[in-house]
């Protein structure tokens, strides 16, 4: 089982943070395969079919023979029809910027228009991984390409777990399958027969009609695989779709995520949550893999998809939670500066930013988005934690163009001493009374 909780990395390459392997707003060209359905198998299937009906019809002999390939034809053309087995596929290029992508010289697709994006891997010789991305007006561009230029399309686009919706399908287990037939059909007939025929009544024959229904009920539970739900995983929950019932669980109410890998279901991982009402689902994708390197994949997309998901709907709860802490809150300069020393110390326990990361403080205090006073507080946070991190409030205030605010950032990025952190934090008055920065997207 992999187990994780918010905030913690998940045991596997498909969760290695997206920054380390591209950096935003650099534009790249790479080479992809858009996949496209596979008529000619289902064609192929129905003419076997066609041939067989002919064949069993122009020659009495032939006939079992045709029957045959009839059965054949019929079962191998809905199959690979359903599955959408061994996808076809040709060779673009790709061309993406911050917040748009090309493809093969059309006209840029920006990224406000696509409304879905997950990963599916895809292992194989022209690429690992399947970029599905799925347009405002229905497109859909499924990109087959390796797995760095995957992950860097969505840095740029800006299209990761928890910033758009992805949507899987759902699968019953089989034992849950056979567990509806045999008691929906196997136990009623049963007692049908143990009530309508007297010489097979009493507990041994009833039994012996149980067991000979078994096969019956398996064959039963197999026909119904091909009943799927849906799965839609978004930025606040997922919701699930069973013929027509719909159920949302909120992120919020979720407090596990964890990777389960099913009884004598050699690389198959379902995905179990747990939520605050002790309630715990089972989420199974259906598994239609071409190859022995494709199984599992989609389970695995699917677990990865909402765990980081989950992760990132954690992480903007605890910016948010950081920013209040940061602000200015109607203290006098001395207070807040002794509330900062105290969550540098890690005194504010009310708070639930257990600890003060750089990273973090400084993305605050770059962020025009974020208030005067939260970058202020988060800037004097980053001197007060370690002296080294001055040049990083530096960069701040230099990227700055409100004059009080960036003056307030620039005398932080210079204090020595309680005396002129304090200096700083009243000039910064000013900057915290105008309104705040907005970017051009508001």
């Amino acid at each position: 089982m992999v187990a994780a909780g918010p905030g913690e990395p998940v045991a596997s390459e498909e969760a290695e943070s997206t920054q380390d392997l591209a950096s935003r707003g650099e534009a790249f060209q790479a080479e992809a395969r858009v996949l496209r359905r596979n008529w000619f198998l289902p064609v192929a299937g129905l003419a076997t079919a066609i041939a067989g009906y002919l064949l069993g019809s122009s020659d009495l002999h032939q006939a079992p023979f045709g029957l045959v390939l009839v059965l054949l034809g019929v079962v191998f053309a809905g199959a690979t029809a359903t599955r959408n087995s061994h996808p076809l596929s040709r060779c673009v290029e790709l061309r993406a910027t911050s917040g748009s992508f090309t493809i093969e010289g059309s006209p840029p697709i920006p990224a406000t228009d696509v409304v879905e994006a997950k990963l599916v891997p895809k292992p194989g010789s022209k690429g690992d991984i399947v970029a599905d991305l799925t347009l405002r007006d229905g497109r859909r561009w499924p990109l087959w390409m390796r797995r760095p230029d995957a992950m860097r399309l969505f840095s740029l686009l800006g299209v990761h777990a928890g910033e758009r919706r992805a949507t899987f399908r759902l699968a019953l287990p089989l034992r849950v399958r056979f567990l509806v037939t045999a008691l929906g059909v196997g136990l009623p007939w049963g007692l049908w027969i143990q009530l309508s025929q007297p010489e097979r009544r009493g507990e041994l024959a009833f039994l012996s009609t149980l067991f000979l229904l078994t096969p019956l009920c398996v064959a039963l539970a197999w026909l119904l695989g091909v009943l799927r739900g849906r799965l839609v995983i978004g930025a606040d929950g997922f919701t699930t779709r069973w013929l027509g019932r719909e159920r949302f669980v909120r992120f919020a109410d979720v407090t596990a995520v964890e990777g389960e890998t099913p009884f004598m279901s050699r690389g198959i991982i379902d995905s179990r949550v747990s939520t605050t009402a002790g309630r715990r689902l089972r989420l199974r994708t259906p598994e239609v893999p071409d190859a022995e390197a494709q199984r599992g994949v989609e389970g695995k997309a699917l677990f990865m998809h909402l765990r980081l998901a989950w992760d990132h709907f954690h992480e903007l709860a605890a910016q948010a939670d950081l920013r209040a802490a940061l602000g200015r809150g109607g203290r006098a300069d001395r207070a807040w500066l002794a509330h900062l020393d105290g969550l540098v110390r890690g005194g504010a326990m009310r708070y639930r930013v257990a600890s003060l990361d750089p990273e973090q403080l400084a993305q605050v205090a770059l962020d025009p988005k974020s208030p005067p006073d939260c970058r202020i507080g988060a800037a004097a946070a980053l001197v007060r934690l370690d002296a080294s991190h001055r040049p990083r409030v530096r960069v701040a205030a230099s990227a700055c163009a409100q004059g009080d605010l960036q003056a307030a950032l620039a005398a932080l990025g210079e204090a020595e001493d309680d005396a002129a952190v304090e200096a700083a934090l009243q000039r910064g008055r000013r900057a915290e009374r105008a309104p705040a920065a907005t970017s051009d997207e508001d």
